[in-house]
């Protein structure tokens, strides 16, 4: 058996031509169908003359074989043929040894999803798809379309339900993005699939950074304090002051209004001298998607002289003398 599919047009059926039998050229061929087993053989188009011994082919049109009575999806097709000689002799033929199983149905999606929809650096996301049916011509290197990242040869172990994993781009950063399916695959019977595609999927693989690092003061002296400002690449997240190493000094809490820009208060301590110092960036705050933020940045160095000089002992003479 094989399949009359969404994509056939006409159904062509072959018929052997008896070559020792001189009366058959100038008769007629006529083609019958049934629906099913038990169904009852009719006409189906019109009768084809025979011109040679042999093999002769009679196309029957996809309106032919659809408007035979009880035709339908999974039912099968039987064919014969009737053949007349050219005094008018009939002889009917047995049943084609080929029956064909109508199958109009296209496979459709199910699923197609990634676990992870939400990549950052060192992320992966599996992807699932599943048809309805199985599907032949199934290749995920050729039939999807992915976006910032790449999507390893997905497999599966009945041609219904596959898998794959999906790795972002490094140093991407992309908001929209989709897997999409072609429709070059089909389902067993030669029914194209349709389209489909993931829900969005964002990706930002790129390293925050830190643009500004800066003291306003890097010469203080007692009570003198520095604004202290730190700008990102872009909004982080968890980023506290005890992110900030201070030396010879204390600073306060941050103030932000957008999580890029953050201002503070150097505060030096008190009795102090230090040459050399700079501020430290270091702890676990991240971008607002996880990928960790940059550390190691430093202000250029700053001074602290805060310890007064000291004045011990005061004396003061008198040289009123009498005599």
């Amino acid at each position: 058996s094989t399949y009359y599919n969404s994509t056939n047009t006409a159904v062509s059926v072959t018929t052997p031509i008896a070559s020792n039998d001189a009366t058959l050229i100038g008769g007629t061929l006529q083609i019958q169908a049934k629906v099913a087993a038990n169904g009852t053989y009719v006409n189906i188009g019109n009768a084809a003359a025979i011109t040679d011994s042999g093999t002769q082919t009679v196309s029957l049109s996809a309106s032919d074989v659809e408007g035979l009575t009880n035709f339908g999806n999974t039912v099968s097709l039987y064919f014969r043929a009737i053949i007349t000689d050219s005094a008018g002799n009939a002889t009917t033929g047995t049943a084609s040894a080929t029956t064909l199983t109508v199958d109009q149905a296209p496979p459709t999606v199910s699923t197609f999803s990634m676990d992870d929809t939400s990549l950052i650096t060192g992320d992966t996301a599996t992807v699932t798809l599943t048809f309805s049916e199985a599907v032949t011509g199934f290749n995920s290197d050729d039939d999807i379309t992915e976006q910032s990242g790449t999507l390893g040869t997905m497999t599966s172990n009945n041609n219904i339900a596959w898998t794959g994993t999906f790795t972002p781009s490094a140093n991407t950063s992309d908001s929209t993005n989709t897997l999409s399916l072609a429709i070059t695959y089909t389902d067993v019977a030669g029914n194209p699939g349709p389209t489909a595609t993931t829900a969005n999927y964002v990706v930002d693989t790129t390293a925050n950074t830190v643009d500004t690092f800066t003291m306003s003061d890097t010469a203080l002296k007692a009570g003198e304090t520095s604004t202290v400002t730190i700008i990102f690449s872009e909004a982080v997240t968890g980023f506290a002051k005890t992110d900030i190493t201070a030396p010879n000094g204390t600073l306060g809490d941050l103030q932000s209004q957008d999580n890029i820009t953050f201002t503070s208060v150097f505060t030096p301590t008190a009795d102090t001298t230090a040459a050399s110092n700079v501020l430290t960036l270091s702890g676990n705050y991240t971008d607002t998607l996880g990928n960790a933020g940059p550390t190691g940045a430093t202000t250029a160095s700053y001074a602290v002289d805060t310890d007064l000089p000291a004045m011990t002992t005061v004396t003061i003479a008198s040289n009123n003398n009498t005599t």
